[in-house]
This record gives structure tokens, sequence and C-alpha cells, in this order.
């Protein structure tokens, strides 16, 4: 063990290297929550991970008992621990309200309890003004200023071949973000998302975005395997780059990654005969495919698609999977309890809560782009076929 790691025969309930708490039992974990040296940047990394470890009424248990028991202490304790029971209190309902929506009977509750008990203070009435605010559901999301013009469908019978390449991209973002704008921190702790038996209630929209994912790369693939002429098939997959293009020029590379992911699909990828006609007579388009192959490449930990992630301004899309594979390291190489102890992995939740931040930075500013149903309503209802029956429609047009 580092020497500048405290031992837990020092001290039970925490394990400190140099002033980062490294691992601790809840009780001590509170205690650095509310000292006087604690930033706020530590705050934030606890209230987006704590879920991990324990529930939100016992966590709010342990931070009111915080404040009660500093009553045994000296007056500029008190103080301080007041002060900071309340700043953690604040920061929790400001920005993690989604807690209180979660578990809205017993945690809301819980807090107006509270604030009750310690109507005296200054500082409470303040948190009671937060509370009361928060409840009466003021939307925090920004969005663009400038809505685009819309292209509308003049006919009926007009299909989505026939429509603008950059009105479906809008469409598709649109559809995309609403599901994006409902991530909760809470649905990527624990691996939630993998559990089969429990993720539609412990992960919804995280596996709703996922189900999302795969929709729209089957509804790729099917369509050009499920085209029976080679120069439809190139046309169709001219379509589909050029949608790309357009989802990457308003940053939603999650979708660039659908369709990409689409056309890379071992049943169309076999199709060298209509990739090598899209690559003769449309030079143009065919380099736009290879960049965007570039882009979401996923060598060093998608380095290209992080790097102009960075770059965009927001608002943005980006790719869900990318967040989901930095967890899932996180989780293989680091177990809940800090080794050789009993006590709760800090270390390994300030990593995870660093890929959260991430995740929540692109989701308070949304698009404004004005839904069109005749586009939005041919999202939904594509033929997407399971890859065994796409092989067989592959050698079928292109046979073996």
């Amino acid at each position: 063990m580092n020497e500048n790691i405290m031992s837990a025969s020092e001290d039970p309930e925490a394990l400190y290297d140099d002033k980062n708490l490294k691992a601790s039992t809840l009780k001590a974990l509170i205690s650095k929550l509310t000292c006087n040296d604690v930033e706020n940047g530590f705050i934030h990394d606890c209230l987006l991970t704590y879920r991990s470890f324990t529930t939100p009424l016992q966590f709010l248990h342990e931070l009111t008992e915080r404040y009660r028991n500093a009553s045994n202490e000296d007056a500029e304790m008190q103080r301080v621990v007041t002060l900071r029971v309340f700043n953690v209190l604040k920061l929790w309902i400001e920005r993690y309200w989604y807690d209180f929506e979660k578990d809205s009977s017993g945690l809301q509750e819980g807090v107006t309890t509270f604030l009750t008990s310690t109507k005296d203070l200054p500082i409470s009435a303040t948190i009671k003004s937060i509370f009361e605010r928060q409840l009466s559901g003021k939307e925090n999301i920004t969005s663009s200023e400038v809505i685009p013009p819309l292209y509308v469908p003049t006919k009926p019978t007009e299909t989505l071949w026939e429509m603008k390449t950059n009105e479906i991209a809008r469409q598709l973002t649109m559809v995309e973000w609403n599901i994006w704008k409902l991530i909760q921190p809470w649905e990527c702790l624990n691996l939630a998302w993998t559990r089969k038996e429990t993720a539609k209630t412990e992960a919804p929209n995280v596996l709703a975005m996922i189900e999302r994912f795969n929709y729209v790369s089957g509804w790729v693939a099917t369509t050009i395997c499920n085209t029976e002429k080679t120069k439809d098939r190139v046309k169709i997959m001219r379509k589909f780059i050029n949608i790309a293009k357009d989802l990457h020029s308003i940053g939603n590379f999650n979708g660039v990654m659908e369709i990409i992911s689409g056309l890379n699909r071992g049943p169309v990828y076999r199709l060298k005969g209509t990739t090598s006609v899209l690559a003769e007579k449309h030079k143009i388009t065919y380099g736009h495919w290879q960049e965007l192959i570039t882009l979401t490449d996923a060598t060093k930990s998608y380095a290209n698609l992080r790097k102009a992630l960075r770059e965009v301004d927001p608002p943005c899309l980006p790719y869900l999977g990318m967040y989901l594979t930095d967890i899932n390291f996180i989780e293989d190489g680091n177990k809940n309890t800090f080794p050789g102890t009993k006590l709760i992995n800090i270390s390994k939740r300030r990593m995870i809560a660093e890929t959260l931040k991430d995740i929540r930075q692109y989701q308070q500013k949304s698009y404004n782009f004005a839904e069109v149903p005749e586009i939005k309503a041919k999202l939904f209802d594509e033929q997407v076929l399971e890859d065994k029956d796409l092989y067989l429609l592959s050698n079928w047009v292109q046979p073996p």
C-alpha cells in the first residue's frame, strides 16, 4: 500500500492519500462532505454516484444526523458543519433534482421535515425557497436560438428517399435528443443497463437509447440488403451517407455512429460490387463516407470522436456507447470496496463521476428543430431484419 495512504488500523472508517479520500464508510464520507476544506467538485462526484452504494433516504438520514450530532461540538465546529450540511443539501436540490422526482414521496417528505425542524435558521429558509421552486417544475434546459427553415413533404405519398437529407437528419436528431436528455446518472451506475431483469426500471432511458441505436443501424442494413438492383443500392447508400454527413454537421455523433454501424454490418460490408460502383462513380460521397469511418473509429478509445466532440459547440449529441464503454472499463478494473477492506471505494466512484459529468454537460442545451410529423412517422415505421435474414438477402442480391 502507498505509504501516503492511511491504513485501516489508523482510521478504520476512512483511507486517505494525502488529503484525498480514497475509501470510507458512509458516515465518514458524510463527515468529509461537511468538513471545512471540502471542494465542491468532490461533493458533485458523490451526489452523482452515491446511489451505487446507498439509497437516497439513507444518504439524507446520514446528512441530517451529521447536523444534529454537531451540537456536541464547539461553537465554531457547529457553525462549519451547519453551513456545509446545508451546502450539500442545496447542491443536491439544485443540481440533482432527479433524485427527488424518482423517489419523490419519501425523499421530499424527509427534506420537508428537516427544513421544518431547522426553520429558525436563515439558511434553512433559503434552502426551503429553492426546494419549493424546484417543486414548481421549472425547466432548466436551454435551447439553441434559431429554428432552421423546415422542409415539409408536399405529397402524401412522398417517400423518405425523396425527402431532403438535412431534414431527415434533424428529425432523427430530435427523436434521439428526446431520449438523451432524459438519461439520469443513476441509470449508469452498477452497469444497470446490462441487467435484463431490471434494466427497464433501473436504466429505462439508457436502454431506450441503445434500442434506438440498434433500430436505426438495422434499418440502414435492411434497406440496403433488401434492394435488388446494384444501381438502386448505390442510390440508397448515397442517401444514408449524406444523412450521416448532415448529422455530423449538426453535432449528432450518435446518429452518425448509427448509420456508419449499419453500413459496416457484415451483410452490407460483403456487397463489394455496390461499394466499388460507389467509389468509382460517386467519389465525393465515397470520400465523405471514408471520413466518417475515420471519425467513428474505435481505435484508442474513440480518440477521433472525442476530439471532434471537444471542438463542437452545443447543442450536440454524443455517442452514448462510448461513455458506456468507459464505465464498463472502470467497473471491470475496480471493486466496489477498496482492496483489503470493506470500505466504499470512493476512488472508483470519482472516476465514474467524471464520465457522468461528460454526459450531463451535453444535456444542458437542447436542439431547436421543429417537428415534421410526416417525416418523423416514417422514422419509426421502417423494416428491420435480424442478421441471419440480412445475410440471406445479401447473398441473394450478390451471390458468394
